[in-house]
């Protein structure tokens, strides 16, 4: 088994490649490329050396994984007959994942370093990387990979396609009047350079080879903020010289705010207004914040432990996603998200079950109850049963209100509520959400009864009962 020589032609100039790799472009081959469409390939055919372009595989394959896939296997195979010549624009060790892929694999590997294409990128775009610069690989770049808090330079934007998926990632952070440079051929004579805004950057920039984009660091004016900065200014907020109110707050004294805010957050998805969600998520996760950074103040947890704890959560609860166990709906996800979570916590008697179910509102709590005990087949047969149910409940109900019996009272109210929650269960319906609707149907009456005491040059508050009666009715109708 022969060495596999993995070289760095540089940015493009034939005249920065370093000796090492020229006496071995000379020397004796083979010599493999994984591209060439890269200047330095002009000394191979100035000075009639054969080689081979991986150019092919990019043709032929249907991800970038089976292209460099393809590449490793066909320098493995030829270097079962002797040493081996790969060479790569820029350095080996920069954006070049086939040279990973090799490194990693059971041969023997010598790396001669090149020039990468990062210095003369900088040089062309007059930045400096004293302040941070966040390499990125073009293939595959999501929204999810910038960073607004630092220089981007961004490679691998080969064809329009590639600038086009660029450019939607940009658009979604930075907008699309954001100003990003495209760099062409950095470091040869044919070295460009354009300056673009992002909503342009498929239409007047042509992605070659030799193509970079960079992307400056948002400015201190910006008028857009990731998760970064909402703990930074929550953490000025809660320091010394900082907000009093914010600096006083503790995991008990914002706890109603939490369930406030949720509330008003859910009631923004039944409305389907989705600008008054974007708000409301924003309310909602400052209360997020604010625990978080209470823990942390208090060397309770670190913020790293919660989004820790979280992902692997959601990862062990979905071993038909991250291990390919196979399940056949949606009802078996459900079965098995269960079994996971009991399992890790400790959980397997049916009653321990039922004293799992946390603290939530208690509709909700009823109809987890009505659930479970619908796993072990303890259900009514159809709606029929909890509508027969609810009638029972209220006759007791009201032999307990003829017989003055409060206690009675509170406990057979439980018992009507609590069969309502089955009926509902039954039926498919939310109880908590179909309250929801009657009690913002309750206020619309009354807004309409308020707008015709105005208009009759009255307020609710000076109308008798039967008056009320009547407005009630008069908006029933128009509503």
């Amino acid at each position: 088994m022969g060495t596999i020589y993995i070289m760095g032609l540089g940015p493009g100039n034939p005249d920065w490649i370093s000796m090492a790799v020229y006496n071995r472009i000379i020397g004796e081959g083979p010599h493999f490329l994984r591209t060439s469409e890269h200047g330095a390939v002009e000394i191979f055919e100035n000075n009639n050396i054969p080689y081979e372009s991986f150019d092919r595989f990019y043709e032929d394959s249907d991800s970038f994984e089976e292209v460099y896939g393809k590449i490793v296997e066909k320098l493995i195979s030829a270097a079962e007959y002797g040493d081996v010549n790969y060479y790569v624009p820029g350095d080996p060790h920069v954006a070049e994942k086939t040279v990973i892929m090799l490194m990693e694999a059971n041969v023997k590997t010598e790396v001669l370093s090149g020039i990468s294409f990062i210095e003369p990128v900088l040089k062309a775009v007059g930045k400096d990387s004293v302040s941070g610069l966040v390499f990125l690989n073009g293939e595959g770049l999501s929204s999810l990979d910038l960073d607004i808090h630092r220089d981007l330079l961004i490679t691998q934007i080969y064809n329009q396609h590639l600038l086009s998926e660029l450019k939607l990632a940009l658009s979604e952070i930075y907008g699309d009047e954001y100003y990003v440079m495209a760099v062409h051929s950095a470091g040869t004579v044919k070295e460009s350079m354009q300056r673009i805004t992002v909503t342009d950057l498929d239409r007047e920039v042509i992605a070659g080879h030799e193509t970079a984009i960079f992307v400056p660091v948002m400015p201190k004016d910006k008028k857009i903020y990731d998760m970064r900065d909402v703990l930074e200014i929550m953490m000025r907020l809660r320091a010394p010289g900082g907000c009093p109110w914010d600096i006083e707050q503790t995991h008990s004294s914002i706890r109603n705010s939490l369930i406030e805010e949720a509330y008003e957050l859910v009631q923004t998805i039944d409305e389907d207004n989705i600008e008054a969600m974007v708000e409301e998520l924003g309310d909602y996760l400052l209360q997020w914040v604010f625990h978080l950074l209470i823990g942390y103040e208090n060397g309770e947890f670190y913020p790293i432990d919660v989004t820790t704890v979280l992902a692997d959560k959601l990862i062990y609860r979905h071993p038909h996603v991250f291990l390919q166990k196979k399940v056949a709906n949606t009802t078996d996800v459900g079965y098995n998200w269960d079994k996971l979570k009991y399992g890790r916590q400790n959980i397997h008697r049916f009653i321990d079950k039922l004293n799992s179910i946390p603290a939530l509102p208690s509709t909700m709590v009823a109809q987890k109850i009505i659930h479970k005990c619908a796993s072990i087949d303890f259900i009514w047969d159809g709606p029929e049963g909890p509508a027969e149910k609810v009638k029972e409940e209220l006759l007791e109900l009201e032999q307990a209100l003829i017989n003055g019996d409060e206690f009675e009272m509170e406990k057979e109210l439980g018992d009507i509520l609590f069969s309502v929650c089955s009926l509902a269960y039954m039926l498919g319906i939310d109880p908590e959400l179909a309250l929801t609707s009657t009690n913002r149907k309750f206020i619309g009456r009354f807004e309409i009864m308020d707008r015709l005491a105005h208009n009759g040059g009255k307020e609710l508050e000076t109308l008798s009962r039967e008056q009320l009666e009547e407005l009630w009715q008069r908006a029933k109708e128009l509503e």
